[in-house]
């Protein structure tokens, strides 16, 4: 049985949240999604054919609301580094890996989908493989350096929206992490103000 308080974070380094977001609000922003395709970075090493975006300005704002929640389910004094999503488009696979340092607390949400829920996949600290549906609101809060994690192909459904919301505590490596990557959205603002496209 999986649980979902931050005692079980602790020892598992993932749980479950159900709906985080509001359902409203999930369904506003998965239609942004929908008419944000156009915009996406389509060459994404990880899954190309599938637009894909960092730090969004309407994924900002998200980030920023569900800070307290995510601390507070946690258990955890947190520092938010940088936000991406991605609309997975049928036949999209995301390949087993783990995430970079700073990436130390994840989560993985889902804003909507066209067809059946795409199980999300970890490797636990126990050599267990997890099936995790999420519906739309839902989250997963992981340790990504930590856990290897994926998603099969995708084959019963179309223009799944996920948002990664990435943060770090606040130690000696986590504030560096988070002033490095405060300078590379510095650099993606620059860029937006000069007219050059930056996903």
């Amino acid at each position: 049985m999986q649980n979902t308080t931050a005692d079980f974070f602790s020892k598992h380094h993932y749980m479950i949240v159900r709906q985080l977001v509001d359902l409203r609000k999930v369904a506003d922003l998965y239609q942004y999604t929908l008419g944000n395709l156009e915009n996406g970075n389509l060459t994404d090493d990880q899954v190309p054919g599938s637009p894909s975006f960092y730090q969004d300005e309407q994924m900002c704002l998200l980030h920023q609301d569900v800070l307290p929640l995510i601390e507070k389910s946690t258990d955890m004094t947190l520092l938010p580094t940088f936000n991406y999503y991605r609309t997975y488009r049928t036949g999209a696979i995301l390949r087993a890996h783990k995430d970079r340092r700073a990436c130390e607390i994840g989560i993985s949400l889902n804003l909507g989908q066209q067809g059946d829920i795409w199980p999300f996949w970890l490797l636990d600290m126990n050599e267990n493989v997890q099936s995790i549906l999420l519906a739309p609101g839902d989250a997963v809060i992981y340790r990504g350096p930590q856990l290897m994690h994926w998603r099969g192909q995708l084959q019963e459904a179309d223009y799944v929206s996920q948002v990664f919301l990435f943060f770090v505590q606040p130690s000696v490596f986590g504030s560096l992490t988070y002033k490095a990557e405060l300078f590379k959205k510095f650099l993606k603002s620059c860029r937006k103000k000069l007219g050059i496209k930056s996903y």
